[in-house]
């Protein structure tokens, strides 16, 4: 997740930030895992996620939160907006 949300100053301002596709690759499939996917929520984890996905339109990091939503548990109740 670091190296995911850690991006900053790698392109100029005036173009979204894109993370490695590699990066990108492998936390979508980490996400698939139950464990995995509660490791990446903690803290502002999947706040942070959110925003850079809908601020980019980035598809990759959609199907990491698609993933995400995927468990029962504590990280399903994290996705209800009270």
């Amino acid at each position: 997740m670091k190296m995911l949300l850690d991006t900053s100053g790698k392109q100029q301002q005036s173009e979204p930030v894109q993370p490695d596709v590699e990066v990108v690759a492998l936390c979508v499939n980490l996400a698939a895992d139950a464990c995995c996917a509660q490791l990446m929520c903690e803290g502002a984890g999947l706040k942070l996620l959110m925003r850079r996905a809908f601020k980019n339109k980035d598809a990759m990091l959609m199907k990491m939160i698609r993933n995400i939503s995927m468990h029962d548990g504590p990280t399903k109740a994290l996705f209800i907006v009270s």
